[in-house]
């Protein structure tokens, strides 16, 4: 496990912050917070995970921006959310009636190509555990004060 950054004040604090060692990558943050009410259109299953994906971002992640590629999303994980219900029941199979074989239904392999679609949404959008350590969305600048400033 990679050990844990410091910040460029804590480094400037202790007198070891060099150019080359900044931590120059600033995340922007979002200053335009989604609406939790979906746009017009979007389908019952689709509005909840709309409100629970809105609700539960971290601050600054979703933009009003982020509006079209989390609605895909949310049609996406609706979807999903249908097709593995029907895979539940019964749907995992279908038997060829001449041969007596058995292949994978429609219902399986469709859930198995939203299921890769919903993986690169949620990476674009912020919503894995990976994705957010990469670009954490509580880029605010830090408090004055934290650390002792004897650079002057």
């Amino acid at each position: 496990m990679p050990r844990p950054r410091k910040s460029d004040a804590e480094k400037a604090a202790r007198g070891t912050l060099q150019k080359c060692r900044m931590n120059g990558r600033t995340i922007p943050v979002a200053k335009d917070r989604l609406s939790e009410e979906p746009p017009v259109g979007v389908p019952g299953d689709a509005k909840e995970a709309w409100a629970l994906a809105v609700k539960n971002a971290p601050e600054g992640r979703l933009s009003v921006v982020d509006g079209p590629a989390l609605e895909q999303w949310c049609r996406t994980y609706a979807l999903w959310r249908k097709m593995a219900k029907a895979v539940e029941h019964g749907a995992l199979y279908d038997v060829d009636e001449k041969s007596g074989s058995r292949k994978l239904s429609p219902e399986f392999t469709a859930m198995q190509a939203l299921l890769a679609a919903l993986i690169k949404l949620e990476k674009e959008l912020g919503f894995t555990p990976v994705a957010r350590a990469h670009a954490p969305a509580d880029a605010a600048p830090e408090k004055d004060g934290d650390f002792a400033d004897f650079t002057s």
